[in-house]
């Protein structure tokens, strides 16, 4: 999910994780794991999970064959 740059700020990302961590835990999930991508442009992404209780985890690969 990816909040338009124009309604970032107003607490919509905040929401959308919030409810969604509900709906894990209603399901008797007990993680979420995602990808925001190691670019720069990234970095605010970061810092948002970073300061809703969320830590690096690992990187991902990937290999263009064609």
């Amino acid at each position: 999910m990816v909040v338009n740059q124009e309604f970032r700020r107003m607490d919509i990302g905040q929401q959308l994780i919030a409810e969604a961590e509900k709906l894990i835990i209603k399901n008797e999930g007990n993680a979420i794991v995602l990808n925001s991508g190691n670019r720069v442009e990234r970095a605010d992404a970061h810092k948002f999970y970073l300061d809703h209780g969320y830590y690096l985890k690992s990187s991902g690969f990937v290999k263009k064959l064609v």
